[in-house]
């Protein structure tokens, strides 16, 4: 269980540092890996949120 905490401490010191969601930069990561992620918003912030990272270089 620590080493997920330390990715996640990582992921939000990225998002922070960024100014980019840390929702964003997961989706962005993993379409770099070549993985569709599947991504189930609740609202249509969180829907606007997600689409961006698809959006980004």
């Amino acid at each position: 269980m620590p080493r997920k905490t330390a990715a996640v401490d990582t992921l939000i010191a990225i998002a922070e540092e960024t100014g980019i969601s840390a929702g964003q930069i997961a989706i962005a990561w993993l379409l770099h890996k070549g993985t569709l992620p599947i991504i189930g918003p609740r609202t249509p912030a969180q829907l606007s949120d997600k689409h961006s990272a698809w959006l980004s270089p």
